[in-house]
């Protein structure tokens, strides 16, 4: 019962993240499924976290890993294309981060802080 609950207290890695996304139909049918409400309850909390990695960046003095406009939200199904097409993130290291790492090189590629 024990592993059960670290297991699913753990936080999972970008890859099994893409895979499961991957596998949501894409229609609007897949709201309805738990898992997908499970997947975007965690694309949230990784935006949450990545905003709140620039802010404190900012309020240092350091540059932050990427400047997005305020309120920026993005999509899943943008994250998901960025990562399964093009300039993505291969999955050998997809496998080694995490979600909020993932989101935030997706955030990067598309609003890099002026130099």
């Amino acid at each position: 019962m024990a592993g059960s609950t670290t297991a699913q207290t753990s936080p999972r890695n970008l890859d099994t993240f893409v895979t499961e996304g991957n596998r949501i139909p894409k229609n609007p049918t897949a709201l309805l499924r738990a898992d997908t409400r499970r997947l975007m309850g965690e694309y949230r909390s990784g935006v949450r976290t990545v905003v709140t990695r620039i802010g404190e960046d900012r309020a240092a003095g350091r540059t932050p890993p990427a400047c997005p406009p305020d309120g920026f939200g993005g999509h899943p199904m943008e994250m998901l294309a960025f990562l399964n097409f093009g300039n993505g993130i291969p999955q050998p290291r997809r496998a080694e981060m995490t979600v909020a790492d993932g989101i935030q090189t997706w955030i990067a590629s598309r609003y890099p802080c002026a130099a």
